[in-house]
Formats: structure tokens, C-alpha cells, sequence
């Protein structure tokens, strides 16, 4: 948009799928689960507000009367309305009177009566195991998590870098995860550059959340809002700023300039334009308590919608979205997930109504990352970064105290190995006194079956637990 002559970026409002190039704050098309009032505001200013957080679409003016309904809920002809789902499930029925679960997100599995979705790792499902079933008091494993084989009815980590690999060659990659490429030479997986989601060799094609591809194909941090511009790996120190902002050196700070002449066009967030004549037009502050990004203007203590991270509740306030949820239409409707989360959905879907057409944001369960990654993505145990004291290696965090060893075994043939290969890995592990997912295998080559292997230890470098440990490997 144009601010006194120059060209400056800026966001359209929450809710907001296109806004006018002259005001921001002035919505064209609405996202889906939020509606353009018929009455429009005398500065001709069109502000999308929220349906009922269950709604999809719903009725322009009537925002409890639901047209359709996101994943994650059953629509009611009866009474146009939308049910949720049990708790953390991606898709439900409606069986009699009752809505049971049909489908849980990676790392979660249905609970005894179909009623909602517990997490595995609450469960006797194992590690790495992305969906089992219970029959009496037994939990088999049914399906395991990307980067893990199903073995035995036990899921075991693929090599360093691999997503699918065979469960008769483990160290064979049938694809590797994200943010690595297949290496014809070495006939393995390889990991990208630094952030990069996507590559082709060792060019870039996508980057992790937070990152931005550059025109040499790298990834760099996307500078925070309000920042347009930031200095080259530190997001939050500003060049330049978006409009309604103006830099107060390093920062963006709100600009509220025009309220001294009467003349204000767009307002930051956390304001509202309130329209006096054609002449006077004046950002108005919206009560700080309700954390509104717009409120009304003839009671700043009702917010109109909220920042992403915030949904709007009944009384008209905003309230943070559930732990891990990053942008939230309600503590059940999650579209996106902080760091340290990865997304889990049922599926992409594609919607339209009379008077619009929107690829739909669809629902997501935001699924914590398993330690000790720090961030992840497509999977809880694909990392991205790790926690303090491990070090990131392929998609794995390698504890920085380990046992590096190479073992060689000559079973009979190179299948009795494989049918034995969770054995073995217990033997290690509690031979170690520790989990098995503490050893990394680097390498598996068969004939004489060769295992390469990290074993991480929580024990202090030259500490008698770690003597213990070594003497017991």
C-alpha cells in the first residue's frame, strides 16, 4: 500500500484472506470461518468477524447458523450447527445418539469406546508407534511413525536420514524424510542445508517454518512482525516497518502520528479507525486486558477479532489458543503450531460458498515434539533442532556423551539378523542401562552383518555410572 507517498507492506487483518491494496484493514474475502457483515461501516471499511468457532462457513449476519463444518466435526441438518469431535480427534461419526472417533493423529490412538484419542506414549504401544490396537490387555503396534519399521510388532528406527525403509534391510531406504535427498552415490539419505524442509542435491526448494528461501537458495529467518526488513540473521531487529508502524531505531513501534491531525487511514493492532466525518478520523486504543486486534469503537473493550495466537470468545475477549497452537478460531480449532510442535491433520480439502472461494485452512492437533528433539516437523521424531546437550545429526539428536563401537556378528543367514535385529537392540541398550532410542545405528552392512552405532549416556564423562556402562557394553 501507499503511505505518504512510498510503498510500504502490510498485513492484512486477522481473518482476512484478500484486503484492498489501499487499506489493509479492509477485507475483500474473508478465510474461511469468519463472515463480511452486510452493513458496512460508514468509512467503508469491510471487517471479517467470526463465525461459531465450529463453523466452516456460515450465514452472512448470522454467524451461529452454520453452512458447513470443518474437519473435525459433524454438521446437524436439523439445526445447521456444527458438533466437535472427542478430544484430540482428526475425523468423528455420529453413531445413534453418540459421536465416536474414526481417526487419530500420528503419535495418538483410539481409546477403549471410540470416545477420543490418546497419545501412544501414554500407552503400552512402544516407542515410535504411530497407531496400535488393544484387544484384552494386549497393545499391538499397527503402524509406526515416519523414520521407524514395523518389525515384529515393534517399530525400529530407519538409518539417519530415512523416512520408509525395508523391514528386511533396515539400513535399505525405500525415501527419506523431509530436509533430506537421496544420494545415488552413497545409495543414501543426505541431509539438505541448515532450515531447508525440501532439496534436490544440495539446492534448496523449501524451508522449515520461520524460514524464507532466498534468491541463492539458502533459508534465512523471516523477520518478525511488525518488521518489513530485518538485519540478516536477527528477525527481530528491524530495517524497515509495516504500515500503521514506524521504526524507532531497531524496532517497530505503533504509529500514531495521524491522531494529531484527525486524518488516520489504517490503525496498528490493538486499535481501531474510528470514523467522526470525512475529515476526522482517529485511531482509538482498544482495552488492553481483552488483547483485541480490532475492538469496537463505541466500546474499545469489545474486540472485533483477535491477534493469530488468540481466539475470540462469547464475551467478546480474546484468550490464547491451547498450548502448541500458534493460530486458533476456538481451544478446539487449531490452524498452525508453535515451535516445538508438528501438525497432524486428516487431509487437505477445497470449499467455496456464492461469494467466495478459499483453499480452506484445515484443522490440525498440534503434537509436541518427542525429546530430545527441540523442534520438529511432519513427525514428533523428525527433528529439526535439539535440546541442550545433544547434537542434531540426520534428522536425530545424538547425545554429546556417547559409546561409538562397531560390532560384528555372523548369524547363520542375513534374515535370522533381522528377525532378531529388536532383540539385539535391547541386549545393547540393556547391557548400557539405558533405552534403546538412546543408540543411534549409523551404518548396518550385511554378509558378516556390521553394526555402527552411538549409544548416548546420561552418566558424567568419567563418572563410575559411566565406567559401569562402558565395562557393561
Amino acid at each position: 500500500m501507499t503511505v505518504n507517498g512510498s510503498t510500504v507492506l502490510g498485513v492484512c487483518d486477522p481473518g482476512c484472506f484478500q484486503c484492498a491494496s489501499s487499506n489493509p484493514a479492509s477485507c475483500s474475502v474473508c478465510l474461511p470461518g469468519y463472515y463480511i457483515p452486510s452493513t458496512t461501516a460508514v468509512s467503508g471499511v469491510f471487517t471479517c468477524l467470526t463465525c461459531n468457532a465450529t463453523c466452516q462457513y456460515c450465514q452472512q449476519n448470522k454467524p451461529n447458523v452454520c453452512l458447513s463444518c470443518y474437519p473435525g466435526a459433524i454438521y446437524n441438518n436439523s439445526t445447521q450447527t456444527c458438533t466437535s469431535c472427542p478430544t484430540n480427534c482428526l475425523a468423528c461419526s455420529r453413531q445413534n445418539s453418540s459421536v465416536i472417533c474414526t481417526s487419530c493423529p500420528t503419535g495418538y490412538t483410539m481409546n477403549l469406546n471410540s470416545t477420543g484419542c490418546i497419545s501412544t506414549s501414554n500407552t503400552s504401544c512402544g516407542q515410535n508407534c504411530a497407531t496400535c490396537k488393544t484387544s484384552g490387555n494386549s497393545t499391538t503396534c499397527t503402524l509406526c511413525s515416519p523414520g521407524s519399521t514395523l518389525l515384529n510388532g515393534n517399530c525400529i528406527l530407519c538409518a539417519p536420514g530415512c523416512s520408509i525403509c525395508s523391514s528386511t534391510s533396515i539400513s535399505s531406504c525405500v525415501a527419506c524424510a523431509p530436509g533430506n535427498y537421496y544420494d545415488q552415490a552413497s545409495a543414501s539419505c543426505l541431509a539438505c542445508s541448515q532450515n531447508c524442509s525440501s532439496c534436490t542435491s544440495q539446492i534448496c526448494t523449501a524451508c522449515l517454518d520461520g524460514y524464507s528461501l532466498t534468491s541463492t537458495f539458502s533459508c534465512v529467518s523471516t523477520c518478525w512482525y511488525p518488521c518489513a526488513t530485518c538485519q540478516s540473521g536477527n528477525p527481530g531487529e528491524c530495517l524497515s516497518c509495516m504500515a500503521g508502524y514506524l521504526s524507532n531505531g531497531t524496532s517497530c513501534i505503533a504509529d500514531l502520528s495521524c491522531n494529531a491531525f484527525s486524518n488516520c487511514s489504517l490503525c496498528p493492532f490493538g486499535y481501531s479507525l474510528k470514523y467522526t466525518s470525512s475529515i476526522i478520523q482517529t485511531c482509538i486504543a482498544c482495552t488492553s486486558s481483552s488483547n483485541c486486534a480490532r475492538c469496537s469503537t463505541s466500546n474499545p473493550a469489545q474486540c472485533l477479532n483477535c491477534n493469530y495466537g488468540d481466539y475470540l470468545t462469547s464475551l467478546n475477549v480474546c484468550l490464547a489458543c491451547v498450548t502448541g497452537c500458534s493460530n486458533c478460531l476456538s481451544p478446539s480449532i487449531c490452524f498452525g503450531c508453535n515451535p516445538g510442535y508438528v501438525a497432524q491433520q486428516a487431509g487437505s480439502i477445497s470449499t467455496s460458498s456464492s461469494s467466495q472461494t478459499v483453499q480452506a485452512y484445515q484443522p490440525v492437533t498440534c503434537v509436541a515434539c518427542a525429546q530430545p528433539c527441540l523442534t520438529c516437523y511432519n513427525s514428533p521424531y523428525i527433528c529439526a533442532s535439539c535440546v541442550s546437550g545433544y547434537t542434531f545429526n540426520q534428522n536425530l539428536c545424538v547425545s554429546e556423551f556417547n559409546y561409538a563401537f562397531t560390532i560384528v556378528l555372523n548369524p547363520p543367514t542375513n534374515t535370522s539378523f533381522i528377525d532378531n535385529y529388536y532383540s539385539f537392540l535391547l541386549a545393547v541398550a540393556n547391557a548400557a542401562g539405558v533405552n534403546y532410542n538412546s543408540i543411534t545405528v549409523l551404518s548396518i552392512s550385511y554378509g558378516s552383518v556390521t553394526v555402527q552405532m552411538l549409544v548416548g549416556s546420561s552418566a558424567a564423562p568419567g563418572s563410575a555410572a559411566a565406567a559401569a556402562q562402558q565395562q557393561g557394553l
